[in-house]
């Protein structure tokens, strides 16, 4: 199309034109007839991995042990997050609303 584009401008206004319209739509159905089948592709559905299995020495259920140890980890993160320095510095306060300009 590029090469067409640069043989009509190079044309007198008055010349005949180096390609008519009925091609130009000529190849807009081939490019559609190809690109159409791709567009229309659904995508495909993600892998579905199997869970893995919990070890056979577990005591506690399968549900209750992740969400034990999450709620420990968060536990800790904010007790840490609240002590203050080793150093003894105070801890610094972070402000509740900040205004950005």
């Amino acid at each position: 199309m590029a090469e067409l584009q640069a043989k009509l401008e190079g044309l007198a206004p008055t010349a005949d034109p180096p390609f008519k319209a009925a091609e130009v739509t000529a190849k807009v159905a081939e490019l559609s007839g190809s690109c159409e089948p791709i567009l229309r592709t659904p995508k495909p559905l993600p892998k579905v991995e199997p869970a893995p299995e919990p070890p056979a020495d577990a005591p506690a259920a399968e549900g209750e042990a992740p969400a034990a140890e999450g709620e420990a980890a968060a536990a800790g993160a904010e007790a840490a997050a609240d002590a203050p320095a080793a150093d003894g510095e105070a801890a610094k306060p972070t402000p509740d609303n900040m205004d950005v300009d």
